[in-house]
């Protein structure tokens, strides 16, 4: 599991580097996406396209959303939910430490 930092800023979804060594994905294998910016300093990044992310319902169903692509930034960052993943769903703030996504 992986908790997402919601970046309202961010054109798309971020995976950074602690999150993608928790996943156990071998990034030495996937091609090199070039340098992003924005992420504090430059920094490497992978793209891997595409990707699904897969959600588990308040029902405990499982949902998969299809992205286009993903970067993985090859610095200690958190990972970020961007607006690729935001405009597609409603967010429902039930709590301070519950927040859930509708479409």
């Amino acid at each position: 599991m992986v908790d997402f930092l919601m970046d309202t800023g961010s054109d798309i979804t971020r995976l950074g580097m602690p999150d993608a060594k928790k996943l156990k994905i071998d990034y030495a294998k996937l091609p090199d996406g070039g340098i992003v910016s924005g992420v504090g300093t430059a920094s490497s990044k992978i793209v891997v396209n595409p990707i699904e992310l897969t959600f588990l319902t308040e029902l405990n169903y499982v949902h998969q959303e299809r992205l286009r692509g993903i970067s993985i930034v090859l610095k200690e960052i958190p990972s970020v939910l961007g607006r690729d993943i935001m405009q597609t769903y409603r967010f429902v703030m039930e709590d301070r430490h519950h927040l859930y996504l509708e479409r």
